[in-house]
């Protein structure tokens, strides 16, 4: 337990020191409550690349820490809405889950989603399905999902435009 306690100190400090770094480009931080359930971060690398991580609190058998990090490609062109814009995503990641008495889990997660962007590009809600393949310590295949909002801080550019 000192260990999770530890990791989740150590996890809470670096998501609170990351917006100033991180308002150089498009970050946002939100929640994602389901299978696991907890904090959400993500970061655009590009138009249509991000980078997504995940602290949470896993219920599914033993109660365990939930952590993890995926690239991902979105496609905004499957989905037409009126306003904002809706992507579907896919990608390539890892997690590990801290169990409470027993092995720590490694494992390959492949997330597949649907986002909502909003029109003010500041706050996105999403719905995503994650089949995670665990390499240790036994091979096994479960699957995540969630649904959650994050809110995504203004650029350092945009400031400096906008003055706001």
């Amino acid at each position: 337990m000192r260990m999770i306690s530890t990791i989740c100190a150590i996890a809470l400090l670096a998501l609170a020191a990351a917006p100033p770094v991180a308002l150089a480009g498009p970050f946002g931080l939100g929640i994602a409550a389901g299978e696991p359930t907890g904090l959400s971060a993500k970061y655009w690398t590009g138009r249509s690349q991000a980078l997504d991580w995940g602290l949470a609190w896993s219920f599914e058998g033993k109660d365990a820490f939930h952590v993890h990090m995926d690239y991902l490609w979105h496609a905004f062109r499957i989905f037409e809405v009126e306003d904002g814009s809706m992507p579907l995503y896919y990608g390539l990641g890892g997690r590990i889950k801290f169990v409470e008495g027993h092995d720590d889990l490694l494992g390959v997660r492949i997330p597949v989603g649907v986002a909502y962007i909003f029109p003010s590009r500041k706050v996105d809600l999403f719905l995503e399905a994650v089949p995670v393949f665990d390499l240790t310590p036994d091979t096994d295949l479960s699957m995540n999902a969630a649904i959650g909002v994050r809110y995504f801080f203004p650029s350092r550019r945009a400031t400096a435009r906008t003055g706001v």
